[in-house]
């Protein structure tokens, strides 16, 4: 609730109501008849009752929960799950919200803090060769220092160097104010080393326009940055060593750009289970349709069979051991179901009929195999292919047209 009472603190002050006495319930009322009713509903006061004045009661397959005023709620097991994984979200998607207020509001005087700092720094820095892993705040005599832990892993000294003077830079403007800004090297491919910079001349280089990475190389404490590789490469393999790395990174993106303009779509698979039926193998799983609009999706789940299959397929094998037989049968009969937005793993092994499950995908060549189909269904079936269209999802505003 903290992350949401700056919410309805002005909330309340548009309505020109007093914005004192705002206790977590008073936060979740003002918040659950305007545009931010999403962030309360996975609020449930009777729970939150009941957990810090102890009226919990376990039964075999339920929980119940009881307030000090008398009210009870019975959720069962996965109820709860759910209610803490949307929670989680919740809170994720504020703290998300609040730190691109502070990035973009940074020049009308807005600080971020300092947790927040960190994890932009760690996420904006990431390479193959270059990890940031934390920062921790220290002073010098008479200065105040950001002390940035790092771990390069790469035999080549300038891509070290690029990213300690590039990870310098942001760090001074996401955490403006430090003397310096200091650098700890530590990887398994080089000897411990170091970086400095000073502050002042990071600040200056930032306000003066520079945007470029060798822009700002002045700001550099002497003698600069100090890496040495355990064994250094010739420059023409670490040009190579680039290459690769870049082509490895930037082909899953190209591969989901040229998906989308050709409106097949994008394929994941999020969960897969797979075992023995006499010499053929069985599986079920579950695929998420990425990045696709709600017209396209019946077109491309019809298309598309055989890749909705392989990727489920992929998925399924990473619990078995590879000596395990299942690997290497042939088919007998697979169940996918389908979804338009992606869950946790574990809330996709059990969806249930939300309007998110599109269909489910059906392939038998084992007569004796007798699944039912999702209730309520529109089914068509094609040779050894049957599909079942949900009903929720029909009514939701899909289509599978004719």
């Amino acid at each position: 609730m903290p992350l949401l009472r700056p919410a309805a603190h002005f909330s309340r002050l548009d309505r020109g109501v007093s914005a004192e006495g705002l206790n977590t319930f008073n936060i979740a009322d003002e918040l659950s008849s305007g545009p931010l009713e999403a962030c309360a509903a996975a609020y449930n006061s009777i729970v939150r009752n009941g957990i810090g004045h102890g009226g919990i009661t376990y039964g075999q397959s339920e929980i119940t929960y009881r307030d000090n005023k008398g009210n009870s709620t019975v959720l069962d097991v996965w109820s709860v799950i759910r209610l803490c994984d949307d929670l989680l979200d919740v809170c994720n998607g504020l703290a998300a919200a609040y730190k691109i207020f502070f990035i973009n509001n940074a020049v009308h005087g807005y600080r971020m803090p300092l947790e927040l700092m960190f994890e932009e720094l760690i996420e904006s820095t990431k390479s193959p060769w270059w990890t940031i892993g934390g920062c921790l705040e220290t002073h010098l005599p008479g200065a105040r220092q950001l002390l940035v832990y790092a771990r390069p892993e790469s035999r080549e000294s300038s891509k070290v160097q690029w990213a300690c003077v590039q990870s310098a830079a942001l760090a001074e403007w996401l955490a403006p104010g430090y003397d310096r800004y200091f650098f700890s090297l530590r990887g398994s491919r080089s000897l411990p080393g170091w970086a400095a910079f000073s502050g002042e001349r990071l600040r200056f280089l930032r306000e003066s326009g520079a945007a470029e990475v060798h822009e700002f190389v002045p700001a550099a404490d002497s003698p600069g940055v100090f890496y040495k590789p355990n064994f250094p490469l010739p420059m023409l393999f670490g040009r190579l060593d680039t290459l690769v790395k870049s082509l490895a990174l930037h082909w899953p993106i190209a591969r989901r750009q040229i998906r989308h303009a050709l409106g097949t779509g994008h394929v994941v698979g999020r969960h897969g289970k797979i075992h023995q039926k006499g010499w053929r193998y069985a599986l079920e799983g579950t695929v998420v349709l990425d990045d696709v609009h709600p017209s396209a999706v019946a077109g491309i789940v019809k298309r598309n069979r055989r890749s909705v299959i392989r990727t489920a397929r992929k998925v399924a094998p990473r619990s078995l051991d590879r000596l395990d037989i299942v690997r290497y049968l042939p088919l007998g009969y697979v169940r996918i179901a389908v979804v338009d937005r992606d869950f946790r793993r574990r809330r996709l092994s059990s969806f249930g009929l939300g309007p998110e499950l599109v269909c489910t995908v059906e392939r038998k060549r084992i007569a004796r195999i007798k699944s039912p189909d999702i209730m309520g269904s529109t089914i068509e079936q094609t040779g050894h292919w049957r599909i079942a269209w949900n009903r929720s999802w029909l009514e939701s505003g899909g289509s599978i047209g004719r």
